[in-house]
């Protein structure tokens, strides 16, 4: 029988995924969206507030490998979740700077 204890970390994980799946989407509509004058501050508010979320995210993503290492013998899939986000993170970093210093 499951304990609400030892069902955490998949939650947590699962948590994490929906959350990782959605920061990307959220990264390429705010990518392609045109930005036609004043329309530009609310795309600037709206990647101000991804990058929000990514941090809470990237927090709840260390916590979900916490008790998964905790519960079970470590499990891969909260390691590649945090590592897909850090490079998704990455990515974006340096096309902002490109474009930022180009």
């Amino acid at each position: 029988m499951h304990t609400p204890h030892s069902r955490l970390p998949s939650i947590l994980i699962g948590l994490h995924a929906v959350l990782v799946a959605l920061l990307c989407a959220c990264a390429v509509y705010l990518y392609v969206v045109p930005c036609e004058g004043f329309e530009c501050l609310g795309v600037a508010i709206a990647w101000m507030a991804w990058v929000v979320v990514y941090a809470l995210t990237m927090g709840l993503g260390f916590v979900a490998l916490h008790y998964a290492k905790k519960v079970t013998s470590g499990r891969p899939l909260p390691k590649a979740l945090l590592w897909l986000q850090a490079v998704v993170g990455l990515v974006l970093f340096c096309i902002w700077l490109h474009f930022r210093f180009a």
